[in-house]
């Protein structure tokens, strides 16, 4: 049975890409994992509609949010959530935009930011910030927040995710420099209150993410989160052992079989 946490509690949703029927060819081998098929986004996003229209939700209980840029992101995401009048936070890689085959361009961006949608940081290059020095880090972090902040409808770029969700603690700081106040990452948790996190825990949808274990998380399931929370344990002292070069290596070969 689920146990239901306090609405104090949030759940901050982390999506990439969608594709209509196959990921391929405009999901790369890497990302074709986290790849969400249309009709599946559809009936994720109508569990969200459900939940929130039950007595136990509230306004701000469920945050969801996109990594990297794609193009499917204004394609297939924007009318379906607009259907549902549901927005989300994208977190573009600003490297990738007008540069990357399948990925949003600069008008598409302007596009979401005027639908009402929050853009925000995802870095320049996609460099994993724990890997790189001061400089290195704020060069990212300010060209990301420049190029953002010209697209955005009201000049406005607050909030970032962590690339990989890897950072260092003066990562933190080096970003509120650049303008990131709130800030997120890539641990399996469910979020405090707005403003408690220094860095706002997120579950990943996968392309295989099925709708009752999408429930469990939406609801939110306690007893889901703790047992996800033990497994992830597990991987990130096998990062830290390794090293994010060999550790993402070993992960792109096996995401590739």
């Amino acid at each position: 049975m689920a146990i239901s946490v306090p609405n104090a509690q949030r759940v901050v949703l982390m999506y990439h890409a969608l594709y209509k029927t196959q990921p391929e060819p405009t999901v790369s081998a890497e990302d074709a994992p986290y790849a969400v098929s249309e009709d599946a986004f559809k009936r994720q996003l109508d569990a969200i509609v459900d939940r929130r229209d039950s007595d136990a939700a509230t306004d701000g209980d469920i945050l969801i949010t996109f990594d990297d840029g794609h193009a499917s992101n204004l394609d297939i995401a924007l009318p379906l959530l607009c259907e549902r009048s549901l927005t989300a936070v994208f977190f573009i890689t600003t490297g990738f935009t007008g540069s990357r085959e399948h990925f949003c361009d600069a008008s598409m961006l302007s596009e979401l930011s005027s639908a009402g949608m929050t853009l925000g940081g995802h870095g320049h290059t996609h460099a994993f910030f724990d890997d790189l020095d001061d400089a290195a880090a704020l060069s990212e972090l300010r060209q990301s927040h420049a190029a953002l902040s010209a697209l955005a409808r009201d000049g406005s770029v607050d909030c970032m995710s962590f690339p990989g969700g890897r950072y260092h603690p003066r990562t933190l700081e080096l970003a509120r420099q650049a303008g990131y106040l709130r800030l997120f990452g890539s641990t399996v948790a469910l979020a405090g209150p707005e403003g408690v996190d220094q860095v706002v825990p997120r579950v990943a949808i996968r392309r295989n993410t099925p709708l009752d274990e999408y429930r469990r998380m939406i609801g939110p399931d306690h007893a889901w989160y703790a047992s996800v929370r033990r497994s992830q344990t597990v991987k990130h002292t096998l990062r830290r052992v390794l090293g994010n070069r060999i550790y993402h290596g070993l992960y792109k070969s096996l995401r590739a079989r």
